[in-house]
């Protein structure tokens, strides 16, 4: 694991992030490393995505208050799932703020105290051939986990997908 300073809560400086020592090691990203990562995991050549796979390993309240902010009044493509796991506390937090009703509306499906490791068929559906997550992690192992091909994207790039069923191959506006 790491620490980004200023971004990883935990790291608000150098010194929090190492508890006061001095860093084991520091490396230096450059914008083309994140640029040959996001190409290694946006590694789908098919532009038709058939499932959105989102809570890798579990969505936290803050993400399914987004999610149902950007699933509201919107209508999911008939052709793409959209499954969402959690724990279930959170299951219960997210419906007593009324976020599980608005993307039970969406279309999506909430599978609560598993991850994404764990589930095969037919969660992932049989007809899909490239599912989209917002999970470096996810994306990463999902092709061996799952033997699908993998897009990655924001959330918000996730939700535009599950709306359309197409994701293109772009870099992000971000690291072009």
């Amino acid at each position: 694991m790491f620490h980004i300073v200023g971004i990883t809560p935990e790291a608000p400086s150098v010194e929090v992030a190492s508890g006061g020592g001095v860093p084991r090691r520091r490396i230096t990203v450059h914008r083309s490393d994140l640029a040959r990562a996001w190409r290694e995991l946006d590694s789908s050549p098919e532009e038709a995505v058939q499932l959105i796979s989102l809570g890798n390993p579990h969505f936290s309240i803050t993400e399914c208050q987004r999610l149902a902010e950007l699933c509201s009044g919107r209508e999911k493509c008939p052709d793409t799932e959209v499954v969402v796991t959690m724990g279930r506390h959170i299951n219960e937090q997210a419906n007593e703020a009324g976020y599980l009703a608005i993307l039970r509306d969406f279309g999506a499906t909430l599978i609560t105290d598993t991850c994404w490791c764990m589930l095969g068929e037919p969660v992932i559906p049989e007809k899909t051939s490239t599912l989209m997550t917002n999970s470096g992690k996810y994306a990463h192992y999902a092709p061996g986990l799952v033997g699908r091909r993998v897009r990655f994207g924001s959330l918000a790039d996730c939700v535009e997908v599950a709306c359309t069923g197409r994701r293109e191959t772009k870099l992000p506006t971000w690291l072009s």
